[in-house]
C-alpha cells in the first residue's frame, strides 16, 4: 500500500517510467543485435536516440529493431566498424551521418564511442542478465526513475532545498528515448549552448586527405557487412534554425554527405529529399520532440521503403 502511494503521487506529480542509459544496456543490445538477420540495428548520436518510435518502426517494417545510437556527440563510425568486425552480425545498419560528427577528425568523437565498445567487451553475462531484471521494474514504475533515487533526492534537497522535477528526457529499456519540449523555458539558452559547443569541439575535415581517410574508413566497413549478407544505409535526420546554418557552412553536402555516398557508390537517405520530411522541427535546433516521434517513424521508414532502402522482412 505504502509502495502504491508513493507511485500514485509521483505519476500526479509528472515522473513516468524510465532507465538511466548507460554502457551496460548498450552491450545488451549489442549483444542482442547480433542474433536475428533481420534485424534493423540504429547507429548514431543523440538524434537517432530520439527520432525513432520503436513500435512504429516494428509495425510498418515487421522487422526488430535495435538502438545502438550514443549520445553525447560520439560519432557511430568505430560501432559501425564494430559490427563490420563481428562475423555473427548479417543485419541491417541504419547509420546517421550528422555533418559536424562524422566527418569530425579531431579523434574527440571517437573516444567517448570506442569507451562504450570496450566495457561492452568486459561485460559479463551475469551484468546483462541483472539489468534486465531491473528493467522490469524500471519499465513500470515511476518511483525507479533515476531522479527519484535516494542519491538524486537527496543532492537536490541538498542544493536547491527542493524536490526533483520530472526529467523531459525518458529512457525506455530498449535504450529508446523521447524528450517532450513543451513548456520548457530555456529554448533559447538550449540552442545558443549548442552552437558555441560545436563551433568549440567539432573540427570537419577540411582536407581532401581527412575526407576521403574517413570515406573509405566507411566503404570498407559496408564492403564486410555486405560480404556476409548485410545491408548499410546511411541516413541524414533533420536538424533546423541556426545550428542547422551552422552545418551547412561547416560542414556542406556537396563536400561531406555526396562525397561518402558517390565514392562506392553507398546507400542513403538525406531528409532533405524527402517533401513528407521537411515540416518536422527540432525545437532545440537538433532534436526531434516527442509529439512528433511518431509521425516522423512514419514517414521516414515510407521514404526507406519507397525507395528500396529498407524492405519488410517479409518481403
Amino acid at each position: 500500500m505504502v509502495l502504491t502511494g508513493l507511485e500514485v503521487f509521483a505519476r500526479r506529480a509528472g515522473f513516468r517510467p524510465s532507465v538511466r542509459d548507460d554502457f551496460r544496456r548498450w552491450s545488451t543490445m549489442r549483444e542482442r543485435c547480433v542474433l536475428d538477420p533481420h534485424a534493423v540495428t540504429l547507429l548514431g548520436s543523440s538524434r537517432m536516440h530520439l527520432a525513432v518510435d520503436p513500435e512504429e518502426f516494428r509495425t510498418d517494417t515487421r522487422r526488430s529493431v535495435f538502438q545502438l545510437a550514443i549520445g553525447n556527440a560520439s560519432t557511430p563510425l568505430p560501432v559501425l566498424e564494430d559490427l563490420a568486425a563481428d562475423d555473427r552480425f548479417r543485419g541491417t545498419v541504419l547509420c546517421e551521418v550528422h555533418p559536424l560528427i562524422f566527418f569530425d577528425e579531431s579523434g574527440e568523437r571517437e573516444a567517448w564511442t570506442r569507451e562504450w565498445i570496450e566495457a561492452q567487451r568486459h561485460t559479463s553475462v551475469a551484468e546483462r542478465i541483472e539489468n534486465r531484471v531491473r528493467d522490469v521494474l524500471r519499465a513500470r514504475m515511476a518511483l525507479r526513475s533515476p531522479e527519484l533515487s535516494l542519491a538524486s533526492v537527496a543532492r537536490k534537497l541538498g542544493k536547491t532545498g527542493r524536490f526533483p522535477e520530472p526529467t523531459r528526457l525518458l529512457t525506455d529499456p530498449e535504450r529508446f528515448q523521447s524528450v517532450d519540449y513543451r513548456g520548457a523555458k530555456d529554448l533559447e539558452l538550449t540552442r545558443a549552448d549548442a552552437l558555441r559547443w560545436y563551433e568549440t569541439h567539432c573540427r570537419v575535415a577540411a582536407s581532401e586527405a581527412g575526407l576521403a581517410a574517413i570515406a573509405e574508413r566507411a566503404h570498407t566497413a559496408v564492403r564486410r557487412i555486405e560480404a556476409r549478407g548485410g545491408a548499410v544505409v546511411f541516413v541524414r535526420l533533420p536538424s533546423t534554425g541556426p545550428l542547422r546554418a551552422v552545418e551547412d557552412r561547416r560542414a556542406p553536402r556537396a563536400s561531406t554527405w555526396d562525397r561518402l555516398l558517390a565514392q562506392r557508390p553507398l546507400r542513403g537517405l538525406h531528409c532533405d529529399d524527402v517533401a513528407a520530411l521537411g515540416h518536422f522541427d527540432c525545437p532545440d535546433g537538433s532534436h526531434l520532440d516527442r509529439q512528433d516521434r511518431a509521425a516522423f517513424t512514419r514517414a521516414w521508414v515510407k521514404a526507406l521503403l519507397d525507395r528500396g532502402l529498407l524492405a519488410p522482412a517479409d518481403g
